[in-house]
């Protein structure tokens, strides 16, 4: 994938595994792929990521 100045990335953070599927899965989703070809120059891309490191505040 090359990124250009319309690529544009969306992250979301979940607790576990279950969490990320249901939002996958879920309402937000299924209407972001319904509506696709409509929106987007071509379809999304969703990869998944595991936070390997993170640094709260205090």
């Amino acid at each position: 994938m090359g990124l250009t100045a319309s690529t544009f990335w969306i992250v979301d953070a979940f607790p576990d595994e279950d969490a990320r599927q249901a939002h996958i899965n879920g309402p937000i989703a299924e209407a972001l792929m319904a509506n696709a070809g409509r929106v987007l120059a071509a379809p999304p891309e969703i990869l998944p990521a595991d936070v390997l490191a993170a640094k709260v505040p205090g």
